[in-house]
């Protein structure tokens, strides 16, 4: 849950502020996990490198969970897991 709650807020940024500053300087972002393994994929222009570094920076070090996050991601997580008992 912890590398899916990396994509909402960060420091002092909120969730939406903080997908906003990625979206209008062209960052991708893109945390993710597997059974062994957390991965972040950073996508930008050489010219937002700075800027996408600090961004990614900020959200591993400072990661802003509000409680909506939370129960936002628990519950996708719940759903994702159901899903993957059906196919098997």
């Amino acid at each position: 849950m912890w590398a899916r709650g990396l994509s909402g807020g960060a420091g002092e940024y909120t969730s939406e502020d903080y997908q906003k500053l990625l979206e209008e300087n062209a960052i991708g972002f893109s945390p993710d996990l597997d059974k062994d393994n957390f991965y972040i994929s950073v996508k930008t222009l050489s010219e937002n490198l700075n800027l996408a570094i600090d961004l990614t920076n900020i959200a591993i070090i400072k990661p802003a969970f509000t409680e909506n996050d939370y129960a936002r991601i628990k519950s996708q997580t719940l759903t994702g897991l159901k899903k993957e008992d059906e196919n098997e």
